[in-house]
């Protein structure tokens, strides 16, 4: 079956749309913690899952972390590594999201950026969609590139 050109496009656009806001995510979320660093510490430390040792390799490594991704994400959107390691940071979020929801004992407050408007159970959900929707992306994405 033969794709028609013009609708092929139109999925590729699609998925590189959202792809790319997928990494804007991150840029944004690693800016803020930069950007109100002293808070990020604050709550990074009261975290219930990560260990001491590990909070404070995070404290400083996650924010430029996120910021490198988003760039580096942007810059090679149509890189399929780059798209397989956005779906693997956002399975990594989701899963610490689900331990901090399920179980602990001690809910922390999501006080930075998008995360102070939004609950932990929607940001759960949300994280699911996401991961779902770039799941489907790349593999229609393959699917294309094998057929053409």
């Amino acid at each position: 079956m033969k794709i028609k050109s013009k609708y092929l496009k139109l999925i590729i656009l699609l998925s590189n749309i959202l792809f790319s806001f997928g990494f804007l995510i991150f840029i944004y979320s690693g800016f803020n913690k930069i950007q109100d660093y002293d808070s990020f510490k604050l709550n990074i430390g009261k975290s219930p899952i990560i260990g001491e040792n590990n909070i404070r390799k995070l404290m400083y490594l996650l924010p430029y972390f996120e910021l490198g991704l988003g760039i580096i994400g942007i810059l090679l959107f149509r890189n399929i590594f780059i798209k397989i390691l956005l779906i693997v940071v956002f399975l990594l979020y989701t899963f610490y999201i689900y331990l901090v929801l399920y179980h602990s004992t001690n809910i922390p407050c999501s006080c930075l950026g998008l995360s102070k408007e939004y609950s932990w159970d929607f940001q759960f959900k949300l994280n699911l969609i996401f991961i779902i929707t770039f799941i489907s992306l790349l593999i229609t994405q393959l699917w294309l590139r094998k057929k053409h």
